[in-house]
């Protein structure tokens, strides 16, 4: 379960959208491949700055500290945390 406070829809006007992937595969009749090819399109969405992941800062997991410290005390301007992205490699 998704719990979303309604004054951030209501009064900062924020939208939220998915999809029910359960759904998706029967109505798709999705198998394997298809859902593999699918994620695999996303993913090149992002590679090539199609599709917008909102993150801010990235940081080291080894810094998760930092990333925390900073996500707590940094917003956008609107009140609301800005959003980190972990880097899991060795570069």
């Amino acid at each position: 379960p998704l719990t979303i406070p309604t004054g951030l829809l209501i009064f900062r006007d924020i939208r939220l959208r998915g999809y029910w992937q359960s759904r998706y595969i029967v109505e798709h009749q999705a198998n394997d491949d298809s859902r593999k090819k699918m994620v695999d399109e996303i993913i090149q969405d992002v590679i090539n700055g199609n599709l917008n992941m909102g993150y801010t800062k990235e940081f080291r997991l080894e810094e998760y500290r930092d990333a925390l410290n900073y996500n707590w005390n940094t917003s956008d301007g609107d009140g609301l945390p800005r959003k980190v992205l972990f880097r899991c490699t060795e570069n």
